[in-house]
């Protein structure tokens, strides 16, 4: 297992005065949630369609429901997006909010 550089005493990072231990969480825990190609597709159906049921990304992708719903729980425990319970169903969206500071904090980083 790979030791964290945050755990790491005496290590200062180079940029440690543009980002604070909380931006480097958000942009490492967002970067590694888009990381896979079914969660960027579902987040990228999700910037088309605004909001979508699980069903919808079913109907969409080439995968089971279980494997969507983890994909889904992955985005989910990001922050990236949200779920609004539905009766029985669960409408997903995504977290605008969180997505303007990742693009701000990334912008930074290019």
């Amino acid at each position: 297992m790979t030791k964290l550089l945050s755990t790491i005493k005496d290590f200062i990072p180079c940029c440690y005065e543009e980002f604070d231990e909380q931006d480097i969480k958000l942009i490492v825990t967002i970067t590694k949630a888009l990381g896979n190609e079914a969660r960027f597709e579902i987040y990228n159906f999700l910037k088309v369609h605004h909001a979508c049921m699980t069903s919808d990304l079913v109907d969409h992708l080439p995968l089971a429901q279980s494997t969507i719903s983890q994909h889904l729980k992955v985005l989910k425990e990001a922050g990236i997006i949200v779920g609004e319970v539905d009766g029985t169903k669960t409408n997903y969206c995504i977290n605008r909010d969180l997505m303007k500071r990742y693009k701000q904090l990334i912008s930074q980083v290019l």
